[in-house]
Formats: C-alpha cells, sequence, structure tokens
C-alpha cells in the first residue's frame, strides 16, 4: 500500500513510473462530491483532471479541500468529460446523471455514479422513484462492492448504492446468503441517519431548529430507499418494512435490523458466517458483541456490524436466534442517497496472456516482469496465464518423444502430456514467479486444478481448415461457468494470479490446454476490462506483412478460412472470438518484447505496433 502525503498541488504525490487513470468528478461541489475530492486526492491510481460543478454556472470554494486539492471547477460539459477522463464520478442529482451517464458509456468513459438513476433493475418500479431515468445501459453493476467486487471492478457504469441500502444489505447479505431466515419472516430495519443525508439543498425539515435536540421518522414506506432494499434481499417471501429517522447529527447511519432466524441457528454458528463473508472486506470490521456506534465510523470508510442473536426481553438467547443481525453503520458520506468512499473501486481487471517465448528467454521475461511490476504498482489488477511451447518441445526431444501439432495445438498423449504438467506447472510456471517475486511483485503460481478455474473437457477431434478430423488426445476445452473464486480473492489481497494452461477434466485427469484457449475463457469468466496476448509477433500481419491494427470482431473467422492466421494465430483469434462474445471489452496481441508497446496496452492504450480487436457491437453502438 502506498502511502500518499498532501500536496499543493492538484495531484498528490504518485509512486514513481506510475501513470495514474484520469478521474473526473462531475458535481464536485456537494457533500458527497467534496468527500470525492478528498479520497481521490490521497489515491496513488488516480490523477484528478476535471472537477465541476453540479450546472453550467460557476461554483463555490472549496475551503475544506485546501493543499489536499487546488485544482479549478468548472461548469459542467459532459462532452469535455469525455474526451478528458478515463472514468466519470457523477455526484450529480438523479435526473442529470440519468442524462449525462449513457453517453459517457458510449463514449467509452467508465462512469462511476452515486445518484440513484440506475440502481433499481425493474423497470416499472424505476419508472417510480426516478422517473427521469429514460435509458438503462447495457451492462449496469450495482455497485455494493463487498458484495459484488468482480462486477464492480469490470463494468462500464456502477451505480452505486443509497447510504440505507449500504448499511442494511452489508449487515443482512450473509443471513440471506446462508439461507438462513425462518420461513416468512418479515424483515424490520428501523435505520437513523445524519442530515447531511438530504444533500445540499436546505428545507423545512432539515433547518438546524428542526433538527436540534429532536429525533424523528419521515418517508415512513414511502421512501425510495425502500425498493433498493427489497431488490437486494430479491425474496416477496420476506416482507421489507422500513422506516428511516433523522438526527442531530452532521453525518453516519446507525441501521437495527429485526429477523426471525432458522430454529436451531446458534451465536457461534452465526459468527462463523459473517467472518467467513467478510474475511476478504477491507471496509467490514465485525465488532461481536460491542454494540457499533455512529461515532466510531464517522468520517471513515468503515462499516462496523454487530450480529449477535438476542431474544425480544434482550437477553441473550444464543440457540433461539429470534432477532438476528443487529446494527451496521458506514460512515458512506453520512447517510445521503449518492455515495462518497464507496464509490472509488478498481479501475479494473487485464488478463494477460504470455508466449511461451518470453518466459523461456532470460532478456524477454526481464522485459516482461519489470512491465509488470510498473502497471501493477500504478493500480491494474492482473492475471497472467502463460505458455511454455518451446521448452516443451526441447524436454519432448530429450525424452525421444515426437512432437505433433495441428493448427497450433499440441496432440497430446499421456507420455506427452507428463512432459506438458511437468515443464509448465513446474519450471516455466516457479521460475517466472519468483522473477516476479524478486522485482517486488506479490504473485502466485497456479494451474487450472486449483479451485477448479481451469475445469475442462477433454476436445472432440480437431476439424482443420482443410476439412480434416484430427484426434488431440488428452487435449482439453475449457468449460463454461469454471470457478474463479480463487482468483478473486487474490486479486482482491493485490496479488498477481500467475495461471499455467494446465486444465482438469470432472473426474480429476488432468489435461493440456491450449493457453490462448485459456486465456479466453478465464478472461471471459473473470469479465476483465481487455485480453492482452503477448508473444513474439507485433500483431495480426496482413498479406503484406503488415500488422492490421483494428479488426472487429466478426471478421475473425475470415481471416482463418482465407488463410491469413495460421498456425498458433488461429488458436489466439478462437480466444479473441470467445472472450469478446462473453462481454470482455476488446483485445490487444501486441508484441511482448516491446516493452513500450506492452506497457501501453496494459494500462488500456492502444500501441502504435499492435492489433486492438473490438467486438462489432462497441463499434456500431
Amino acid at each position: 500500500m502506498h502511502t500518499v502525503h498532501p500536496a499543493g498541488s492538484a495531484t498528490a504525490e504518485r509512486p514513481t513510473g506510475s501513470s495514474p487513470a484520469r478521474v473526473a468528478v462531475a458535481g464536485a461541489t456537494g457533500y458527497t462530491g467534496q468527500e470525492l475530492l478528498r479520497i481521490l486526492s490521497r489515491h496513488p491510481a488516480v490523477n484528478i483532471v476535471a472537477a465541476t460543478s453540479s450546472g453550467a454556472t460557476a461554483a463555490r470554494r472549496l475551503p475544506a479541500l485546501a493543499r489536499l486539492w487546488n485544482g479549478a471547477i468548472e461548469p459542467l460539459a459532459p462532452e469535455k468529460l469525455a474526451t478528458e477522463a478515463d472514468v466519470v464520478f457523477l455526484a450529480l442529482p438523479d435526473a442529470a446523471a440519468a442524462e449525462i451517464a449513457p453517453g459517457l458509456v458510449d463514449a467509452g468513459v467508465r462512469a462511476i455514479d452515486l445518484s440513484g438513476a440506475f440502481r433499481l433493475r425493474d423497470e416499472s418500479v424505476r419508472a417510480k422513484w426516478y422517473p427521469d431515468t429514460h435509458r438503462m445501459p447495457a451492462g449496469v453493476v450495482y455497485g455494493l462492492t463487498e458484495r459484488n467486487r468482480a462486477g464492480v471492478a469490470n463494468a462500464r457504469l456502477v451505480a452505486n448504492p443509497g447510504c440505507y441500502p449500504t448499511a442494511t444489505l452489508l449487515a443482512l447479505g450473509p443471513v440471506l446468503d446462508a439461507d438462513l431466515l425462518a420461513a416468512g419472516s418479515d424483515i424490520v430495519v428501523d435505520a437513523k441517519s445524519g442530515v447531511s443525508g438530504a444533500g445540499k439543498t436546505p428545507s423545512e425539515r432539515t433547518h438546524f431548529s428542526e433538527v436540534h435536540g429532536s429525533l424523528s421518522a419521515y418517508g415512513v414506506f414511502n421512501h425510495r430507499h425502500g425498493a433498493e432494499i427489497e431488490q437486494g434481499v430479491g425474496d416477496p417471501a420476506h416482507a421489507v418494512t422500513f422506516v428511516p429517522h433523522l438526527l442531530p447529527l452532521d453525518r453516519g447511519i446507525l441501521a437495527t435490523i429485526y429477523v426471525r432466524l432458522k430454529p436451531g441457528t446458534t451465536e457461534e454458528s452465526l459468527g462463523a458466517i459473517y467472518e467467513r463473508a467478510y474475511a476478504d472486506a477491507s471496509f467490514i470490521r465485525l465488532v461481536g458483541a460491542a454494540l457499533p456506534e455512529i461515532k466510531h465510523v464517522a468520517h471513515t470508510n468503515f462499516c462496523d456490524i454487530d450480529r449477535a442473536g438476542r431474544d425480544r426481553l434482550g437477553d441473550r438467547q444464543p440457540g433461539e436466534g429470534r432477532v438476528g443481525p443487529g446494527r451496521a453503520e458506514p460512515e458512506r458520506d453520512a447517510g445521503t442517497s449518492r455515495d462518497g468512499g464507496a464509490a472509488v473501486s478498481p479501475v479494473g481487471t487485464i488478463l494477460l496472456k504470455v508466449g511461451g517465448e518470453l518466459v523461456e528467454d532470460p532478456a524477454h521475461l526481464g522485459t516482461l516482469v519489470s512491465t509488470i511490476r510498473t502497471v501493477t504498482a500504478s493500480g491494474v489488477a492482473l492475471v497472467v496465464v502463460h505458455g511454455g511451447g518451446r521448452e516443451i518441445d526441447a524436454a519432448l526431444k530429450t525424452a525421444g518423444i515426437v512432437k505433433r501439432q495441428v493448427d497450433g495445438l499440441r496432440i497430446t498423449d499421456e507420455p506427452t502430456l507428463d512432459i506438458v504438467v511437468a515443464v509448465l506447472a513446474g519450471a516455466v510456471n516457479t521460475r517466472f514467479v519468483a522473477a516476479l517475486g524478486r522485482a517486488g511483485v506479490a504473485a502466485v503460481g497456479l494451474t487450472g486444478a486449483d479451485d477448479g478455474c481451469g475445469m475442462a473437457k477433454v476436445a472432440p477431434p480437431h476439424r482443420t481448415v482443410d476439412g480434416r478430423e484430427v484426434e488431440l488426445g488428452r487435449v482439453g476445452v475449457p468449460l463454461e461457468g469454471a470457478s474463479t473464486r480463487l482468483l478473486d480473492v487474490l486479486l482482491r489481497e493485490g496479488f498477481v494470479p500467475v495461471v499455467s494452461s494446465i486444465g482438469v477434466a470432472e473426474d480429476g485427469r488432468l489435461l493440456n490446454v491450449n493457453a490462448d484457449t485459456c486465456a479466453g475463457h478465464l478472461a471471459a469468466g473473470l469479465r476483465v476490462r481487455r485480453l492482452v496476448i503477448a508473444g513474439a509477433t507485433p500483431g495480426v500481419l496482413d498479406d503484406s506483412g503488415h500488422t492490421m491494427p483494428v479488426l472487429e470482431s466478426d471478421g475473425l473467422s475470415r481471416l482463418v478460412t482465407d488463410g491469413t492466421a495460421t498456425a498458433g494465430m488461429i488458436a489466439k483469434l478462437r480466444a479473441c472470438e470467445h472472450a469478446l462474445a462473453s462481454g470482455v471489452n476488446d483485445v490487444v496481441i501486441v508484441d511482448g518484447r516491446d516493452q513500450r508497446a506492452l506497457e501501453t496496452a496494459l494500462r488500456l492504450g492502444a500501441p502504435a505496433s499492435a492489433t486492438q480487436i473490438r467486438a462489432l457491437s462497441q463499434t456500431t453502438s
């Protein structure tokens, strides 16, 4: 973790050699926008390129941010944001966010919306509470990060949760996941918020004289966050009663949630469920029997949760669990419907497939490791899949086994498989991980057998371009829906998973999976921002030997059938097709020996000497 100190410039001190994401904040003068600027100004992977008011007029000064962020507040200009920023946070009123966000997404910008405009999935419910949302862009992800980290990291548009739903669903989620609610149990949410949750615009209800020394309920049975909580619960069999209250505090939320648990649920088993659910959640603190208090979380991004069971009179009855998960109060920008800290999430995950020629040559390996160290230090989350063909060929020759291939796929009998496993999962993977470790990169070596991330089936006979069918032997085809749980955990903890392309069948037998094929399926399963295929070629070459800079997905098969792509490039293009069809934004095939080109690709740029392949729908939308 980098410690970044306040600076007098618009951008705080950054790690040496990093290239931060270009970030803009629209609506920076509200309570949420100011909180965002405070957090982002200290983030090592962020360069704040713009901050705007909520409209076309100039905005007030922000003295609270002096010496943290000294940039100028500009009038809101969506077209300018779309050209200057990689990521735009929308701390705007619902109607403004609903109007601006789709255009930003169309322009290829990631949008993180802190309003309520895109939170509700059901169209009729959304029309009731957010009538100005006329268009719901494809792929909107509900941004409760602790419960959907992978989806948030790779989404084009993140709908940040409301304040009350954040507190409620973080506290209630583990019980719902474990199916511990008694049949027909109601869910009663008694929640209390600080005044800034109502936003900056004053009203009679939020006037100092009305709030000071008082506690009042409001929006009873008629608060839009009730619909959002019901959506998060997802089961109409458990009716939700949600009553918000206004506290005479400036920020913070206390939510007390009452449910009936299934008979036999003990306080110990309940505690174990919460420990497992939030073992990797940096901002969740489980406080056990100590009751949380707002003052312990105000001005932080923590959510404290007490999950003890109590009976209706308040005495402990762990065996009955009549009253369940207790209280959660995130700071979450004082209970506003437009979160600050909760909105800051990873810029995105990239999957890098590395050809064996790069990891087998010491000079190329040094370039590769240096590039990985640089981009991960700048905040890029990276998964690496590698091959090792030349080293496998050498080991086969030493063992007296004849190498056989068709269209870039290795025909694998039992003796060949033993060599493949020993080389890929043993020598190449271990050497690669050790080199990354020496460079200060926290890397973990894996195979597809680890937690089933490489589940595969035996490949059917391969049909060649000329129509022949060839048996491939112990070659695997990755299965859809293979587990990414282990990879998700490693990414959350800041590790770089380094995966050798060994698959595992349902019966536990190992299979040889082409590294490009493995990379395409893992990229699809993880829904990464980009798949980068790095080898010893600058990209896809045309008949004249020139790199084809941009391709669309619908033309890839034609490159195979007309003979433009041959041998190993065929497997690469098939992997590209699968990744793009499964929601990956784009693919770059790049010369991994060129450090500058590789680093540009891993920063989501378009290298001058590379082939960028995009889904057709993304170029015509």
